[in-house]
């Protein structure tokens, strides 16, 4: 999952290596300035998950990032949600949980914001497709 703050670009969890073979999960958050060319600067780490998470969605909403759903650890899909503040430094605090997804499910790629709802459409888990949308209250 990725997110943009403050002329900041992020990349959350994801793995390295071949999903169906060999990988490792990551469990990183890293993030590199955006500079007015478009360029990036060089990545730093910016915090870690609790567990490494890969297809999953992340958003931002009232100074805190929002990790939602995926494969954890690749091993299982989960409806975790959490979130982190984004402090001025372009780093993250602690972790908390938050209400989790209706059902579990990866492939939680995009989570629009509009006000105080997220919305969560779609995904899959153990290769059925999931086509419902789920809505959260962001209050």
């Amino acid at each position: 999952a990725a997110f943009v703050h403050d002329r900041r670009l992020y990349q959350v969890g994801g793995l390295n290596g071949n999903p169906a073979g060999a990988n490792t999960p990551l469990g990183d958050v890293i993030s590199a300035n955006i500079r007015r060319d478009g360029s990036l600067g060089p990545w730093t780490t910016a915090g870690q998950l609790d567990s490494a998470y890969a297809t999953h969605g992340a958003f931002v909403h009232g100074g805190f990032v929002y990790v939602a759903g995926g494969v954890e650890n690749n091993r299982r899909f989960t409806g975790v949600v959490q979130r982190a503040p984004l402090r001025p430094d372009g780093s993250l605090g602690s972790w908390e949980p938050c209400e989790p997804l209706p059902q579990a499910r990866g492939h939680v790629h995009h989570l629009p914001v509009v006000g105080d709802v997220v919305y969560s459409a779609g995904g899959s888990r153990n290769r059925q497709v999931i086509a419902d949308v789920s809505l959260g209250s962001l209050r």
